[in-house]
Formats: C-alpha cells, structure tokens, sequence
C-alpha cells in the first residue's frame, strides 16, 4: 500500500485534546455570583447597543454586490447575527413568540434561521409544520399558525428568517417508497434525496407547500417575502461530506445499510458505463502501461561499483562531531561486486548526524518505489531514514520513511505517492544513519516510478461490480480511477443542488438568495466545487462536546486560544469564495468553560475574513427553556439560558452589524482545477481540507484573508506560491495589526478605536495593555473576557458618549458537581452562578473628557447600585471592579465631555439632601429637598448622564424642612440621571436616579 506523509494538515483534528490537556483546571465554581439570562426579558435598555431600523424587509430583498458582501435591494449593506431556532421553539404560543423576537432584538440578532421544522416521524408531530393527516406532504393548519406569527413578530423586530427546505423529514410510503425500503433508511432518511428520485420529488413537493404558503399576518407568500433572507436547501451533508465520512461506505453500523449502499454502487456503475460503455473500454482508460523494459532506475551509483563512479554522485556529510567514512566492500556482497561501507564513530544517537545523499527528480501525482539492500554490524540492528529535500522554491515531496536494519542482508521497499509538483527544481533525496556507531552496509539502491493498479480482478460493468474506493484510502489505484469516482460523485451533488435550485427560482418563483448545504470540515474544498451555482455560502463548525454514561457527564473543557491551528475559524475558511457572501455558524456544549474565548475569537476572525454574518447555533429547541432560569441537563446545546453567550451578545452584535474590527488588508486567492479537486481523496494526507498541494498554514485565516478564487483554473495553486507575514514565537498577528492571538499563552486581544478586548489567561505580571484600556487581573480565573465597546459605532471608546463593558468568565447551575476537570455527577439547578472576576481597569482619557463613570448594569441591562468611582491618573481613569460585589456582567461607561454642567461632586453642601424617586406606572419623578436651615432661593434641574440638561423641574424660594418636586417623566427614555439642586452662590447638593420604563 502506498505510504502518504502525514502533515499536520491531517493531525488538527486530533492534535487538540492532547495540547489541552496539559491546561492546570480547577473544580467547580467558588463564590459564584448569580446571573440567570432571563429569556423572557424584553425591556428595552438605553444602555445596551441597539441597531432597530425598522421591521425586516424594509430596504427590499437581499442581494449579493459585485464585492460578495451582503445588502438589499435599495443598496443598505448588511451583515447578519443570527440565532437557530429548531424543534418546537419553531412553534411557540403568541407570548412566546412576542417575547422571543423582542428578547433576540434586544441582544442584536437579526437574523433567526429555522431548521429541524419539517419532520415525518409519526409521533413527533408537536416537532412539525408538516401535516400527519396526508403523510407530512403538507402544512399542518396549526403548527403553521404558530410559525406564521413567529416570522411576523421576528419581522416586526427587524428579524430576517432563513428558511431551511429539508432538515428533518425522512421519505414515507406516501412519496412512493416501498415499506421494505422505508424499513432500512437512516434517522432522518439522510442521504436519500441524492440517489432516490422519490425523495427528491418529495424534496420539492413539501418546498413549495411553504414557499407558496401565505403567512396571514404579514399577507404575504414566503416566497415572496423580503424579510425572508435565504433558502437553504438542505441542512448539512452533501454526498460527498457523506462519503468523506465513510457514510455511504457498507460497514456494520454505517449510517447507509448494505441496501441503499448498493443503490450508490448501482448509481456509479451506470455512470462509467454512459461515459465508457464497456469494461474493456473502462480497463484500458484506468489502465497505466510503464515503458518496454519497465521504468528505469533514477538513482546513479547505486550499485557502488568502482566503475559507476559512485563517489562522484554521492555526497556523505557528517556533523555533531560524529566520524564517518564511506568505503567500498567486497565481502558478501548482495549485488555485483562491491557494496558500500558506512563506518560510524562517536555517534550522539541523533539519525540525522551523518546522511548521504544525491540530486533526484519525482514527478506530480506519480507513485514511486525506492528499493535498497542493507545490513549493518550492530546485534541489536539500527535506523536508516530515507528524506527527500526540495530544493529551493520547492515544496516537500512527502518522503519520510525508516527501516530497521539487522546483522544481515535484507531488501527495504518504499512506495511514496508525491503530492507536489515541483516543476524542473530538483530534489536531495537523504539516507540519514546517525544514530549508532558501527558498520553500515548498503548496495543496489533503485528508485523507479510504480504502475498503478488499473480495474481490479472481477470487476466488471457488466456485472455492477466496479467498486468505490473509500476516501483517503487506496492511493496506489489508478488516478483515473480518482478523477473518475470524485467526478461522479460532483456530478451527484451539483444535479441535485441545481436541479432544487432551478425548481424554487424558476417554478416557484423565490426572490431569495438560495444556499445549497451547510458545510462542515469534512466537506473540504470539494463541497465548494459541488455548490458553486449556489448564491451564498453557510458553513458551520464546533468546538468540543459532551456525552453522558451511566449518569456520569464527561465534559470536553479545552481552551481554543491554547490550540496549535486556527480551530473553528481555519476550517470555516475552506469555504470562502472570492465574490460570493458567507455566513458561519458556530455550536458549543454548555458548560465548556471556555465558551466566552470562543464568542469572540469566531466573529473577531469572520471580520478578518470579511464574512458576512454568524449564527449562534443552537438558540432554542425547546418551548419549556422559556420557564427556567438555567441550563437543563437535555440542552448542554441550547444557548438561550447561557449567560456568558447572552451576556456578550450584545456586544458582539455591536461589532459585526457595524464592521468594527477591520478586515484583512491582504487576500490570499487560491486557485483549483477540475482534476485537482477530484484528485484530493487520494493526496489528502498532504494537502489538507483546503487541497492546497503543500498545505494550508494552519493559523492563516488569523493572519491575512483567504478565498477560492477559481474551480476551473489552467494552473493549481501550491504552498509555496504564497507567503504568510513573519510572526514572533507563540503568537500570530493579524496584517491589521488589530487582533494578537498569542497561543502560547492562551489569550487574544483585539485593539481598534472602536474594540477593546482581552480574552483568556488574562492574569499576567504588568497586565495587558491596549490603546484605550489597561487590563490587570488578580483573581486567579482559568479565563476571563474583557470587552468594551461603544453604543455610538461611529464614535470612537475614548470620546464622550456611553459605550458598553462586559466582564464575563464561566457559568455552571448551583449545586453543579465535578468529579474531575471533565466529569461531573451532578447537573444542578437554577440559578445560573457565574465565576467572578476581580480586575483593575485603566481607562484612556481624552483631550475633552473630564470624568468617565462606570455604573453596573443587571440582567435587563439597567443600572443597579450606586456608580463605581474611578480615579483620575494623570490624564486616564483607574477603577478596581470586583465582580463578587458589583454581581454584575455589564457595565455602562460613561466619558463625561470637559463641557458637561453637573458638578463634579454632588454630594451637596452640609445642611441639605437630596433625595429622588420614580413612580414609573404614574409617569411621574419626585425630588425631595430637604433644608435644616432658614428658606433659601433654589434651582432643581435634571441633567442625563452626559450632562446635558433635560428639564428645569422647579425654581424659586424652598421653605425650610422637606419639600417635595413632583415631574412628568412621560417622553423621558429609559435611563440614569443627575439632579442638580443650585442656590444663589451655586450648587448646594444633587442625586442620581433612575428612570426605567
């Protein structure tokens, strides 16, 4: 079998829990605040971001511009925060759905996108739009009347939809399936659409039931309706994901049985026979005939005759202060007359410190077979490693192999497929022996190219039986035989998407954008071939999971600021194509403890890569989340009920909606051809989900952009027609310079006007400093999150204005109980306990600044508390915050501008109070002044908190004792405000109060 070198390209997805599990993890949480996410808050918060401009579809249907970015048909751009709503939270009961949409309006989303709405299953029709009644080929009169004022309410709030066309029905005997066939199809009949046309048929029957469905509170079709944004048209797995995964590949326990496994056989066998039309014909287009006499041998001087001049062709190197000396032999020789002897002294035990080498050429996509005849003195045997070395320019031929070698002759044998194509640049193929002393004996070294195996004995078209080769396996077949299989299984893929595609667009009559699978990293580089008709591209990636044994949770807890490649964001990066819009969505278990490192490492990269929008996935899948105040031990993937992913949400929404962190300023274009794409199966091993012959640097979505820029291009692109900037030892910087990842410590911070913000092992000596805002962490936490950013996205954080700090760590119910760092026995309950955080945060100031304020906000995003006092330092602001106390996870920041009227102090002068209360039903404020002194001439104004005065309350000559100003608060937002009371030689007291509406 062929050996193919395996890169790091292929160890990613397995490299991580090893790294992590050096992390020191502490038990459970201690001192824990509690900070429930309250699902049904809708109250709107001066103090929280807000990006309302009015109900969805105003700016018309959404489009694609020349650039690939979202915007709609008036020319608004947009981006999309998104949520997934799935199961029965598709249908909620009228308060449901109006407190859903005005909660996710309030956190920033914009988008909801439904799936796991459509099943078939006869006893889970609570979970479906389809009606039971005609076997789900219809919408159920009731289930729709719910969905229907969902999608209103959402549009009301400025919530688009994405509507997925099948996520979860599975054919049934009324799409013209056979019970003895229905009897052996998959959980959710995945796959099937692909190869059955009755599946297929009912694909495009239940699509058009919702798209030509009327919503009747809105008046209007979903197809054509602008505040429905996409249509997906099926939710994940292409056939060539599922084969990637070995799915359609007949094993016991494979997701397709023997029967529908056979179907796809069938399928691919008519499919050589339309393009050959014979076995013999197929045999002779596989088939590779080497020349008469074979291939010749490249190696020279392998023989070691005194007359090959085998010493002019051979170079011996030795270093570390090893001694060798290569001289010829006569006794036993395997092969002519002489053999090489290779005397080694004073080996370290290091391979490489003494090798011989000479000058070879390979060719691309070419299986060659390096032979040799080896013994050496040593009893115990030793190591002789074969390398080959590209020369300058060149990429790595994927050469790497030992032998062992024992006390007598034997013949070694390596087959290595070269994965590059290093055009005329020469290559140093290396024998390294370095690490023993003794004697090494080689003779009749050979390297000559290996004919791939064509059609295997018995197969036959005639017969059915040419068999698929799985991924990644089989590389000494025929390529042919991989150009072939990978067309047919592109062709699948690309009949089926276009064929949707041209049914909801033509037939029906869509005005939406339309995508065609959610791709995850086992798709690679050929789901984005297979779909390249589609309008827009959906990708989605994870980060850890949980399962549960015999009542015991096991908990995967690994830092992905801790991990050697770029994680979620690397692999999503396969997918993006130059000109063409992408949305991400990312899912994480509760209660992973890094899930605040995530949230904003994915959508700190998206606005690297330029994507055009994130979905939290999964929102909501279950109606009775809405009466909880904690994470259930059945929705570890629910994030409703999170209060670290609630808690920066947002802020995060504030980010993308606005473009706050800026885009890579250096695109990497990747060009592809056909054949290439089709050869990745068998030359996976090096060149990685990207099929980038070489490779993809794992970090490089972190450092510049990353595109397809071409699927049909003359010429594929290699690792060495790029370059990635030079980065310093266990970091990776953005080429904005505005986000540092240093991995090596395990922390991100990202650093524009607009975003400050520290994730990870924030607890350093000197502490973090940023443009706008110093971090110092005392407390201990394993991970903290510091982000700040401003209510107004066009000002930037050190201006005058309010702006949003949020401080969040890890979240687990009461009573939570851990058993090790990664299993717990006990789940918990409500309410939610966050980890606190004591920091000292120094704020910048600016040149027209004169204080900044910081108040704590509580769950509804309103203040709680008295404001915290910050200090000035020079021209900057230092506050210690101590989450323990303050039990909160926002704060508002406010710059006070260096014209603002209130008095600094307003504590007032001794002999008078100030107090001030709100009665929020009656529409009314009160101020109470109270003298302990003579009558006196007063002024009672109302300031906000940027001093700007709001209303002159009263005015004139206050009796001695307790007075009472009573006011109107009707057209006065939401909000903290400032009472100043003034006399004749100036303010005399003052108090803050609270308007909440």
């Amino acid at each position: 079998m062929v050996r193919q070198f395996a890169t790091i390209f292929l160890l990613i997805f397995f490299f991580y829990p090893h790294v992590a599990m050096l992390q020191a993890q502490s038990l459970g949480i201690e001192n824990g605040f509690p900070f429930s996410a309250d699902p049904l808050d809708t109250m709107s918060s001066p103090y929280l971001p807000t990006s309302f401009e009015g109900p969805a579809g105003t700016h018309g249907f959404l489009r694609a511009n020349e650039e690939g970015n979202f915007e709609f048909e008036d020319g608004t751009p947009v981006r999309f925060v998104g949520v997934t709503i799935s199961g029965n939270a598709c249908f909620p009961d009228s308060v449901e759905a109006i407190a859903e949409a005005r909660r996710l309006r309030k956190l920033g989303v914009n988008l909801v996108r439904f799936r796991y709405m459509d099943y078939s299953y006869d006893w889970a029709s609570t979970l479906s739009i389809l009606n039971p009644a005609d076997g789900f080929r219809s919408l159920a009169p009731e289930q729709a009347r719910r969905f229907d004022w969902l999608v209103y309410q959402l549009k009301e709030n400025g919530i688009y939809s994405a509507l997925t066309l099948l996520s979860a029905r599975a054919p049934r005997v009324e799409d013209g399936f056979s019970q003895e066939v229905l009897d052996t199809i998959p959980w959710l009949g995945q796959g099937l659409q692909f190869i059955y046309p009755q599946a297929r048929a009912a694909h495009k029957h239940v699509a058009g039931e919702l798209l030509n469905h009327v919503n009747p509170f809105t008046g209007i079709a979903y197809r054509e309706e602008p505040a429905v944004a996409t249509l997906e048209i099926l939710h994940r797995r292409a056939m060539n994901t599922f084969h990637r995964l070995s799915y359609d590949i007949y094993s016991s326990g494979s997701v397709l049985n023997w029967r529908h496994t056979r179907r796809v056989d069938t399928l691919f066998n008519a499919w050589l026979r339309q393009k050959y039309g014979s076995t013999s014909a197929l045999a002779s287009a596989w088939k590779v005939t080497p020349p008469e006499g074979g291939y010749p041998n490249t190696m020279k001087g392998g023989s070691f005759e005194e007359s090959q001049e085998w010493d002019r062709v051979w170079t011996f190197n030795a270093g570390n202060g090893l001694s060798l000396l290569p001289v010829l032999t006569r006794d036993s020789v395997p092969d002519g007359v002489e053999a090489l002897s290779l005397r080694v002294r004073d080996a370290k035990g290091n391979v490489y410190d003494s090798y011989m080498t000479q000058t070879v050429n390979f060719q691309f996509n070419t299986i060659y077979r390096l032979s040799f005849k080896a013994k050496c003195s040593n009893p115990d045997g030793r190591t002789i490693r074969a390398v080959a070395y590209a020369g300058q320019g060149g990429l790595s031929p994927g050469f790497n192999e030992a032998r062992e070698i024992h006390p007598w002759w034997e013949e070694h044998e390596i087959l290595v497929l070269i994965p590059v194509d290093n055009g005329n640049i020469t290559t140093n193929l290396y024998f390294f022996f370095g690490d023993k002393d003794g004697e090494l004996s080689i003779d009749d070294v050979q390297l000559r190219e290996a004919a791939p195996t064509g059609l295997l004995p018995q197969e036959s078209l005639e017969n059915v039986f040419v068999a698929r080769t799985p991924w990644g396996e089989n590389a000494g077949l025929s390529p042919q035989r991989f150009l072939d299989q990978y067309a047919f299984y592109q062709q699948l893929d690309r009949d089926y998407f276009s064929d949707l595609k041209r049914y909801v667009t033509d037939t029906i009559g869509v005005e939406q954008l339309v995508v065609g699978a959610e791709r995850t990293w086992a798709g690679t580089v050929m789901d984005v071939a297979a779909q390249r008709d589609m309008d827009v591209t959906m990708s989605s990636q994870g980060w850890d999971w949980v399962s549960s044994e015999n009542g015991t949770w096991h908990v995967r807890n690994y830092s992905p600021l801790r991990l050697s490649y770029a994680g979620p964001t690397y692999l999503n990066g396969i997918f993006a194509e130059a000109h063409k819009p992408m949305i991400t969505s990312f899912t994480t278990p509760f209660p992973n403890r890094y899930q605040a490192e995530s949230m904003l490492q994915n959508p700190a990269y998206l606005m690297l890569q330029d994507w055009d929008g994130f979905i939290y996935d999964t929102w909501d899948e279950d109606r009775g989340d809405n009466r909880r105040d904690y994470i259930d031990s059945a929705d570890w993937y629910g994030m409703r009920n999170n209060p670290v992913i609630s808690g920066m949400m947002p802020a995060i929404s504030q980010i993308i909606r606005h473009g706050l962190i800026a885009p890579a300023r250096t695109t990497i274009r990747l060009q592809h051809t056909e054949d290439q794409i089709r050869l990745l199966p068998r030359l996976a091993g090096s060149w990685g989900v990207y099929g980038v012959p070489g490779g993809v640097n794992g970090f490089g979505t972190t450092i510049v952009r990353l595109v397809v820029d071409s699927l049909d291009a003359t010429q594929f692109t290699q690792a060495n027609d790029f370059a990635f900037p030079a980065q310093a030892d266990g970091e990776v910087n953005s080429d904005t310079r505005e986000i540092r990842w240093e991995f090596a410590r395990g922390t991100m911070t990202i650093n524009t006007p607009h975003v400050q913000a520290a994730t990870g092992l924030l607890n350093r000596p000197g502490g973090i400093g940023l443009d706008l805002l110093d971090v110092n962490v005392f407390t201990l936490n394993e991970s903290a999150t510091v982000l700040w950013v401003p209510l107004d996205p066009t000002k930037n954080l050190n201006q005058p204005g309010r702006s949003l700090l949020t401080i969040v760590t890890r979240s687990e119910p009461t009573e939570w109980s851990w058993i090790d760092s990664s299993t717990a026995s006990l789940w918990g309950r409500g309410p939610m306990l966050v980890e606190p955080v004591r920091l000292e945060l120094e704020f910048k100031g600016g040149g027209d600044v004169k204080d900044v304020i910081l108040t704590p906000l509580d769950q509804q995003g309103m203040p709680k508390g008295e404001p915290l006092q910050t200090t000035k330092v020079g021209a900057d602001y230092r506050i210690t915050i101590n989450q323990g106390e303050t039990e909160a996870v926002w704060y508002s920041v406010e710059y006070v501008p260096s014209g603002s009227d209130v008095k600094d102090n307003l504590s007032g002068n001794e002999g008078v109070l100030v107090r001030g209360l709100t009665n929020v039903e009656a529409e009314r404020g009160t101020v109470i002044v109270d003298l302990s002194k003579a009558p006196e001439w007063l002024q009672v104004k109302l300031y906000d908190e940027l001093g700007r005065e709001v209303a002159l309350l009263r005015e004139g000559l206050f009796s001695g004792g307790e007075t009472r100003v009573n006011f109107s608060i009707e057209g006065v937002s939401s909000g903290t405000y400032f009472v100043r009371v003034k006399g004749r030689e100036g303010t005399v007291g003052g108090t803050m109060i609270h308007i909440r509406k």
